[in-house]
């Protein structure tokens, strides 16, 4: 199936995935085969207009599959390319820019291949060190290095987020997703993407492209790593699951922000450093895009103090919102990366064939074709070591309004056809509760 733009989507790189020999033109992914979820079929990772697959050979590859038409494609990643060679840094990951990489129903279509890189995401290496400070706040210190260093390259990447960011096996972090990267020199005016929300100047827009590109996600993942560092608890009562720490309701709207009034009083009781990037932070909320400092000097100097905004920007929504309840709507969007809401009925412990644990959570009948939620035996385990037990998560969820993102995929069951998500990553389900009880429980 093709997208709008008359590209394939998600699952129907999937599908040709399935068979390397015949999807690739490059002979060593011709060689290797996908990994696979427990029900056979290739695991889709990222979202937004790229889809990456983990190949698995004599070496291992990432590759990333476009769902919609680039503006000079070829000619951006001939540039990342080139300064990655000239720039080799341990934060970098190389790749290889294939116009013609993967072939679906006959026609060509560009994949970018990079060696793959074992580790964690930073939302997973945030979640399973909680309870460690001093390991956050060396997070922290690393991640400001890498950003003072790109800065001082005249580049930025354009997408910094806790998705973008790996803490390699080697116990470094690296950057990847290059999509929406400037380097110097190129011609480009426009960028191709604006980055995930939570971590943006909400006044970026697409011809903002050049190296300031990174200023408020750099400072922004900075404060996070600094405040949970100081108060852990605030990882799981942030209201939206799509970053580590502040929504995009924070950026839009600080002054309104029961998080912004928390970390106020937080910062009041810390040392003279901490106190001063945390009231530069409050400065940069008030700054119009074109005014962000360099991310060395929010970090090295005192900012002039400035009055509150009064632009009132719209809220970003980077990919469809659907209802779980509309089940034409979701057909609709498969394979698309999209937020579905809806009211979970049940929790249902399963086994796969294999005898393998997984749960479904279920927006409604199963048995019917309704939307719903798998969570495969590796997801379990991850939940178990935060403490979510099947138990707890069935109190959480059942009867609650519920957000999740993810690929929207389908199961088929004879005639029937549900549409689904897996859980992948920590954070991409937020259960819906008012302050008085508690606030959004995100999982």
């Amino acid at each position: 199936m093709m997208s709008l733009s008359g590209w394939p989507n998600l699952t129907t790189y999937r599908e040709v995935v399935q068979d390397p020999a015949t999807a690739f033109a490059d002979p060593e992914l011709q060689q290797c085969q996908p990994e696979v979820n427990p029900l056979g079929l290739p695991i889709i990772r990222s979202g937004g207009f790229v889809g990456t697959f983990h190949l698995i050979g004599t070496r291992e590859w990432a590759v990333r599959c476009f769902v919609r038409p680039v503006p000079d494609l070829t000619e951006r990643y001939r540039f990342i390319a080139a300064f990655l060679q000239r720039h080799p840094r341990p934060y970098f990951v190389s790749m290889e820019y294939h116009e013609q990489g993967i072939r679906v129903d006959g026609r060509w279509f560009p994949i970018v291949k990079m060696p793959w890189v074992r580790g964690e995401t930073l939302v997973r290496a945030v979640a399973s060190r909680l309870d460690d400070p001093a390991a956050l706040e060396a997070l922290r210190d690393e991640f400001s290095e890498i950003a003072l260093d790109l800065e001082h390259l005249g580049a930025a990447h354009g997408d910094l987020a806790d998705d973008n960011i790996l803490l390699g096996d080697s116990g470094q972090l690296l950057l990847i997703d290059y999509d929406c990267m400037y380097v110097p020199g190129m011609p480009m005016s426009h960028s191709i993407g604006l980055g995930k929300p939570g971590y943006q100047h909400p006044g970026r827009l697409p011809e903002h492209f050049d190296a300031t590109i990174d200023r408020f996600a750099a400072t922004v993942l900075y404060i996070t790593l600094d405040a949970l560092s100081l108060d852990p608890t605030l990882y799981q009562r942030r209201q939206s699951g799509d970053t580590l720490l502040f929504s995009q309701e924070d950026l839009l709207r600080p002054l309104e922000s029961p998080l912004m009034r928390e970390l106020d009083q937080l910062y009041k009781g810390q040392p003279p450093e901490r106190q001063r990037h945390w009231r530069n932070f409050r400065i940069l909320l008030n700054l119009p895009f074109e005014r962000l400092p360099s991310f060395e000097r929010f970090l090295g100097r005192h900012l002039t103090t400035v009055a509150a905004s009064t632009h009132l920007y719209d809220v970003r929504r980077p990919y469809p919102v659907l209802d779980a309840a509309d089940r034409q709507q979701l057909l609709a969007h498969v394979g698309q990366y999209v937020e579905v809401h809806g009211t979970v009925r049940t929790v249902v412990s399963w086994q796969t064939r294999t005898g393998h644990p997984c749960l479904f959570v279920n927006f409604g009948e199963y048995v019917g074709g309704d939307f719903y939620v798998v969570l495969w035996e590796e997801a379990l385990r991850e939940l178990a070591a935060r403490k979510w037990t099947v138990d707890r998560l069935r109190e959480a969820l059942c009867g609650e309004r519920v957000a999740v993102t993810g690929v929207l995929a389908t199961y088929r069951a004879g005639a029937r056809v549900n549409p689904q998500i897996e859980y992948q990553e920590p954070g991409r389900l937020v259960v819906f509760r008012p302050p008085q009880r508690g606030g959004n429980i995100v999982i």
